[in-house]
């Protein structure tokens, strides 16, 4: 992997630390995990990274997705280095 696409991973990772809620100043991302895909299954449709994120409530999903400037930058310089990217939002257990 070259050295700008690991730059980008590690900052994705990075976010649950960095994204600061507006209100409390305190990191509000729960989870942040993601990895490299090692699928055998070869139905990864050109995606080689996965990442999920979990927050406290729909407010603060929400506001990384429309307001936090730290995700917002990121979500700029990310677009120089990711090729394709799917987002899903779904809530646990609800089917």
């Amino acid at each position: 992997m070259d050295f700008r696409r690991m730059q980008i991973c590690n900052r994705m990772l990075s976010l649950q630390q960095t994204c600061l809620h507006p209100e409390t100043k305190a990191p509000y991302i729960k989870t942040s995990q993601g990895g490299r895909d090692n699928s055998p299954e070869s139905a990864q449709q050109g995606m080689t990274h996965g990442f999920v994120m979990s927050f406290a409530s729909e407010a603060d999903r929400t506001y990384y997705v429309t307001r936090d400037p730290v995700h917002l930058s990121f979500k700029n310089d990310a677009e120089e280095v990711v090729e394709k990217a799917t987002v899903l939002d779904f809530l646990p257990g609800v089917l």
